[in-house]
């Protein structure tokens, strides 16, 4: 196998008889008998053996140039071995070693394309070589000095990519070509401006954006009917609320800290497991949850949603509630249909004048609701029998 460039030594590997498909004997072989088959088998002569640079796994063809240097044939993955080589040269001194590591893992993918997962965690690196077409997971988390995102247009094959904490980072990859992709995570990316275009991401389940503090705008799903996860959280200027009308799939939705006025729209969102709009101070509009038949976990902490009109009659399989710091609230809602509820955060509901219906909840096991303001009576707990004091 030919071994992968040295380190920035200005080598390139030398070749085997293996890489060339030639295999010295003792003795000519004998010569082989003559066929009665038509075209080009009725020589008798063999067939020259498959090119390297197009064998597999092996890696690109060398031959030598006039000086007799061996030197990689002008394939796709011979033309990346020498930008590679080209990119550390390029290298702050300073940051010379992280670029040296990250080449050697990059080359390791170009060479052997069974390697589909590639991390370059925690690297002091700006910009990123070519990457090969097989990729299917890229992982850059912890890159804080990156400042151009990886160009994926031939990674067609990619399912994964994460981009956390690339603080320098001001723009969203080119998703146009990622049509396999599954997961994306560009969490705490602070400088990250404009969200990425994922309408070509078919396939993508699970999106994370959160603490990107300078998000202006929120991605189009559209096309991601697929959607499972959708982390928003502290996106604190983007204006409007996702269009999730075509999220069907949707289990999982935080958007806490959101600033948008709007409250997102959750009528199709039938599969809506776990909802948090906590700290969601200029949303003060009524939530509808009427179709949101299996949600389990709604956590309105510290928020401003209209709760006299919240309808909680349909989430049956509620099993989380936090209310926790509503000083507008006065009635409790509802909680008579909430038979699964385990947990109820009332705690700072400072203006509450009556305390909720819990005799149905026969599975409540914590129930905060310290300091609640001017509460006449205790509510019946008497069919609470799982309840932990």
């Amino acid at each position: 196998m030919v071994s992968p460039i040295s380190s920035r030594s200005g080598q390139l590997p030398v070749e085997t008889a293996q890489d060339t498909g030639q295999a010295h004997s003792a003795s000519p072989a004998a010569a082989p008998a003559p066929s009665l088959k038509s075209g080009s088998e009725s020589t008798g002569i063999p067939k020259p053996p498959r090119s390297p640079a197009t064998d597999g796994n092996r890696s690109p063809k060398r031959t030598r140039n006039a000086a007799g240097a061996l030197r990689p044939q002008q394939s796709l993955a011979g033309i990346a071995l020498l930008e590679i080589d080209q990119w550390v040269t390029q290298a702050p001194p300073d940051k010379h070693a992280d670029y040296l590591r990250a080449a050697k893992l990059i080359e390791d993918c170009w060479i052997d394309t069974g390697k589909t997962c590639l991390e370059l965690d925690a690297l002091q690196i700006a910009t990123l070589p070519p990457l090969p077409s097989h990729l299917e997971s890229l992982s850059l988390t912890g890159c804080r000095f990156l400042i151009s995102p990886p160009d994926l247009r031939r990674c067609h094959v990619l399912r994964k990519l994460e981009l956390i904490e690339c603080h320098e980072l001001t723009a969203s990859p080119d998703l146009t070509q990622c049509k396999k992709l599954e997961i994306l995570n560009l969490s705490r990316c602070s400088e990250l401006v404009n969200a990425p275009d994922v309408t070509k991401c078919n396939e993508l389940k699970i999106l994370d954006m959160s603490d990107c503090e300078f998000l202006e705008s929120t991605p189009d799903l559209t096309q991601c009917r697929k959607l499972e996860v959708l982390n928003l959280k502290y996106s604190e200027r983007v204006p409007t609320s996702p269009d999730l009308r075509h999220c069907r799939e949707l289990k999982i939705l935080n958007m806490e800290g959101f600033r948008a006025e709007s409250v997102p729209d959750l009528t199709q969102c039938e599969k809506l497991e776990d909802l948090n709009l906590s700290r969601c101070v200029e949303m003060t509009s009524a939530l509808d949850l009427t179709h949101c038949v299996k949600l389990k976990i709604l956590n309105l902490f510290a928020s401003s949603i209209d709760l006299e009109e919240l309808d909680l009659t349909q989430c049956k399989k509620l099993e989380e509630l936090d209310l926790t710091e509503r000083e507008d609230l006065v009635e409790p809602p509802d909680l008579r249909q909430c038979k699964a509820l385990r947990v109820l955060e009332m705690h700072m509901c400072t203006s509450l004048e009556s305390a909720p219906d819990l005799t149905q909840c026969k599975n409540l096991e914590k129930l905060d609701m310290t300091h609640c303001g001017d509460v006449i009576e205790a509510p019946d707990l008497t069919q609470c029998k799982k309840l932990k004091v």
